[in-house]
């Protein structure tokens, strides 16, 4: 879970980091995607890592409402 996590969120960083290099005008090489897309990556990994595990195991462990049955009242 925390993997993926780590790569869905470094990926979704990078895409922020190019927009960011697209408006600042950085220069960057034709391989790479952005400037200074390591440390976006990192950044986003770490908080996917973080993040994902926790909305599911917030989903898992929360109290699902009781259903009631109205027309056994009849």
């Amino acid at each position: 879970m925390m993997v993926s996590g780590f790569f869905s969120g470094a990926m979704v960083s990078v895409l922020v980091a190019r927009f960011v290099s697209w408006g600042t005008h950085c220069r960057y090489d034709a391989e790479l995607p952005a400037c200074n897309w390591p440390q976006y990556a990192a950044i986003g990994g770490l908080i996917g890592a973080v993040t994902l595990p926790a909305l599911v195991f917030w989903r898992v462990l929360r109290r699902k409402p009781e259903i009631v049955d109205e027309s056994q009242d009849l």
